[in-house]
């Protein structure tokens, strides 16, 4: 007897408008794995000199990105990248995190990952879309900095090989713009809104998406 397959319908906010078929291919973010420990303070200059170079690669990348996504797109999708250009000049943000690794003695990987994570949720306990957007910028450029320190690769590391509807939680902006090189015909998503990061890439790439789903 042959299985039946109950059809089951999703209701999010569109985004971008158009309609796809495909497999489901369901992402989850990279969390490079790393091992807290202690620096000793003779090599806490060390560590911060570690990082700093993390810092130009992370840089250059989102530069990269921010260039690639405006040949693709438009100017004003790219524009998306300014403010993690701007988080990454952010003195007050790359200050605390040199300050934890002289005074704290751990690894700048820890750090990192403390302090994206705690101004991630001073954003998030303000109102405002935008607040919420600095949020999820502040995550995309601790990972991508936490990557660096490991000498991790730039983007995704499970590729999609086959025509697919991306399926994630959600979505940050260098997922999105490393995604869309793949072969996603569609997005759908639980989190996210009419004017999330990827709503607004999403629909200057037309793909055609759908956020909200929140299932």
């Amino acid at each position: 007897m042959s299985k039946i397959i109950e059809e089951r319908v999703l209701i999010g906010l569109p985004t971008a408008p158009g309609i796809a078929i495909g497999d489901v291919f369901l992402y989850r973010h990279d969390q490079p794995q790393f091992t807290e420990y202690c620096v000793l303070e003779a090599e806490r200059p060390r560590e911060v000199e570690r990082f700093r170079r993390a810092l130009i690669d992370t840089r250059r990348q989102i530069h990269n990105l921010r260039d690639h996504l405006a040949l693709g797109a438009g100017e004003t999708a790219a524009r998306i990248f300014d403010a993690q250009q701007l988080i990454l000049e952010d003195v007050e943000f790359l200050g605390v995190i040199e300050e934890g690794i002289f005074s704290d003695g751990l690894n700048a990987e820890a750090v990192v990952q403390r302090t994206a994570q705690l101004y991630k949720e001073r954003l998030m306990a303000l109102e405002g879309r935008l607040f919420h957007q600095r949020a999820q910028d502040v995550v995309d450029i601790g990972l991508r900095i936490i990557k660096n320190l490991l000498g991790l690769g730039d983007g995704p590391s499970l590729p999609i090989e086959k025509p697919s509807v991306l399926v994630a939680d959600d979505l940050l902006p260098s997922d999105v713009v490393h995604l869309m090189r793949e072969n996603v015909q569609a997005v759908a998503t639980d989190l996210g809104a009419a004017a999330s990061h990827t709503a607004i890439l999403t629909k200057s790439l037309e793909v055609p998406a759908v956020v909200g789903l929140r299932d």
